[in-house]
């Protein structure tokens, strides 16, 4: 299999940067990485406090996932799902994004850095070509719906989405 390590780190790079971007303007803050030890994928620091940042990534289901990654790896044959039928794809997703958020609430492993830093972000970007309102408004139900150990590890969640040719940031309520 091709290493899809560099893919990977590109994509977390540009979000965690798209992220600092947003948060320095929005809050007149002047947050930088000063450090990338994946996991967390950014140690971030102002003027006034450090804080750290967590990537991780929802898709429509697995077989685009599958597809957009083989796509986007050097040297790793494409899986392409086109000309697939797709069957309640808000579903698929809803599915998708909570399963996402509910394991990083529920990951242990972030204790140290909250320890020392406080509550992180946690940045979802996501990548589902039918994404529209209908499609969050199902995620929201399903989140209604589910379970979660939250240890609390994190101080928003937001979710990253392409509209118009720029990713834009949304905050996901709890």
């Amino acid at each position: 299999m091709a290493n899809r390590k560099p893919i990977k780190q590109a994509h977390e790079h540009f979000h965690v940067e798209n992220f600092l971007n947003w948060l320095n303007h929005a809050y007149r803050t002047d947050f930088k990485v000063i450090a990338e030890p994946d996991p967390p994928e950014a140690i971030i620091k102002s003027s006034r406090r450090t804080s750290w940042v967590e990537i991780s990534t929802a898709f429509l289901n697995s077989a685009y996932a599958q597809d957009v990654l083989s796509y986007a790896t050097p040297g790793e044959t494409h899986k392409s799902i086109a000309g697939g039928l797709t069957i309640s794809p808000d579903e698929q997703f809803a599915h998708s994004l909570v399963g996402v958020i509910k394991k990083k609430l529920e990951k242990k492993s972030y204790f140290p850095f909250y320890e020392k830093y406080g509550p992180g972000y946690l940045v979802i970007p996501i990548h589902n070509p039918f994404l529209d309102e209908e499609s969050m408004k199902r995620a929201k139900a399903v989140w209604s719906r589910t379970i979660i150990n939250d240890f609390g590890y994190f101080r928003s969640i937001r979710v990253a989405y392409k509209s118009l040719g720029d990713w834009k940031l949304k905050l996901w309520k709890r």
